[in-house]
């Protein structure tokens, strides 16, 4: 289904070329059926080649309505009945392989048979009023429309068309595209080269043909410098009126709805959706295959990893409702003033300081400590490799830390020249793991108190169930002087 005015076929290939070709192995079925070209499960006819590359693309493959599908050996059965199942270990690798072979030259900006001998091609047809700057290449079958104005030095791909009016400025590459009317290219813009598309494989990384178009609507400005990739087999599409600033991305196949705004060192991933009126702030990352809901408000550096609706003002990494995030980055502000606090309370710092904070403070009386349980604990690199929990003694450790500095802050201004030992450890009990991810509770309450000796209860909570508890006693002293005389 590639668009024959920028791309030359070497098809047709008989399924027993295509066998040859890709490894591919057909079970069952006519192997001197031809087919002429390449499509997505989803628009592929009687003449096409598809591929699935499984269970998630089920339903597709189910309805498709092409000739022959390569396809791994654990979905064949569930090929169409007529349709031929082509059956590989890896189906985007074969569907490549014969991209290569449909479409060797697919980068080229000429027919590989018509190699340009002029700047301009006679077969190029130039609209009433247009104006063309010194230097430009202009590709076999190029249409331009009515008062346009190409600058200099910029290249026109074959088959490339560029609508009424439409300004393009210095040294611009456009192939593989269809410009509607009105737009305006600011200079050193990229549109219609490949799309970054490879399939891994041991050997190294195989590079997909893109065999799609850039499909741009009338009214459309390009900063300087953007980038616009053509799409693998569909089409790259930029809606109706929609603003790129200098230095956007838009990778294969992804779409802008009308009268967007993307503001510059921003990128769309490849099938990367926005709907209408969607505007994307500066440095923005949206995800491959997310939708942007119509109207949506990205703010500037956000990370975009899933679809979101539309409507609605978002923003940070991952991207979410813009009050959420901000009530976050208040949260964190405040735990890292606490934990600034907490160190001023103990002596421990990284990697023996095991809770991160302190709330609900009663002097003399109760506290709870909190600990975020994270991956990076460096006790889970041991403790164990592929099963990690965080160590019994070490969540007892960190009841006592919460002691700790419940004592320092009970005794105010007297806890200068003081230091909490531990001493005892009593009904220790651990009822049940704590993981990366949790979320640790560490209520502590102080059951006695006989100067030096401070006597403690604590518990160890993830999402209100019991993991730990223990009774400990600890002992205040003064600070050792360790200086040299």
């Amino acid at each position: 289904m590639a668009d024959p005015r920028f791309y030359d076929s070497k098809g047709p290939f008989s399924i027993a070329q295509i066998e040859q070709l890709t490894k591919a192995t057909l079970k069952a079925g006519d192997r001197y059926v031809q087919v002429w070209d390449l499509a997505p499960l989803d628009r592929a006819t009687t003449r096409h080649l598809a591929y699935c590359e499984g269970p998630r693309f089920g339903a597709a493959l189910r309805d498709t309505k092409a000739t022959a599908v390569f396809v791994t050996p654990q979905m064949a059965g569930r090929v169409p009945e007529g349709v031929l199942a082509l059956e590989c270990p890896k189906p985007s690798m074969a569907f490549a392989q014969m991209a290569h072979a449909f479409y060797p030259d697919a980068a080229l900006l000429w027919s590989v048979n018509q190699p340009p001998v002029q700047s301009i091609s006679p077969t190029a047809r130039i609209g009433e009023g247009t104006v063309i700057a010194p230097g430009v290449f202009l590709g076999e079958n190029v249409e331009i429309g009515r008062m346009a104005v190409i600058g200099p030095g910029s290249v026109i791909g074959r088959g490339v068309q560029i609508g009424n009016g439409t300004h393009i400025g210095a040294h611009v590459s456009i192939s593989h595209a269809l410009i509607g009317d009105n737009c305006s290219i600011h200079p050193g813009a990229r549109i219609g080269q490949d799309g970054f598309g490879y399939v891994n494989t041991p050997a190294g990384h195989f590079k997909i043909p893109q065999l799609g178009r850039v499909i741009m609507q009338d009214n459309v400005e390009v900063g300087a410098n953007v980038t616009i990739d053509r799409g693998a087999m569909s089409d790259t599409i930029v809606g109706e009126g929609t603003r790129l600033d200098n230095l956007v991305q838009i990778a294969h196949n992804a779409r802008t709805g009308r009268h967007c705004i993307i503001v510059s060192q921003a990128g769309l991933s490849g099938s990367a959706e926005i709907e209408d009126f969607v505007v994307i702030g500066g440095q923005v990352g949206v995800s491959g295959h997310v939708k942007v809901g119509k109207g949506a408000l990205i703010a500037g550096k956000s990370g975009v990893t899933r679809s979101l609706e539309g409507g609605k003002v978002y923003g940070g990494f991952p991207a979410r409702p813009v009050e959420q995030w901000r009530r976050e980055v208040g949260v964190v502000a405040r735990m890292a003033q606490a934990g600034t606090r907490l160190m001023e309370l103990l002596p421990h710092r990284a990697p023996m300081l095991l809770i991160d904070r302190m709330i609900d403070i009663v002097p003399n009386t109760s506290a709870t400590g909190v600990k975020a349980v994270s991956m990076c604990e460096p006790f889970f690199a041991g403790h164990f490799p592929g099963q990690p929990i965080m160590p019994g003694v070490l969540i007892v450790e960190a009841m006592a830390q919460t002691a700790g500095a419940l004592v320092m802050h009970s005794l105010k201004a007297k806890a200068g020249d003081k230091v909490v030992y531990f001493m005892s450890i009593d009904k220790a009990r651990f009822r049940h793991p704590v993981i990366p991810g949790d979320m640790l509770l560490l209520p502590v309450k102080m059951q006695k108190a006989r100067m030096p000796v401070w006597r403690f209860a604590g518990e160890a909570y993830v999402n209100g169930k019991l993991c730990a508890e223990a009774e400990f006693t600890a002992m205040i002293a003064e600070k050792a002087d360790n200086t040299d005389k």
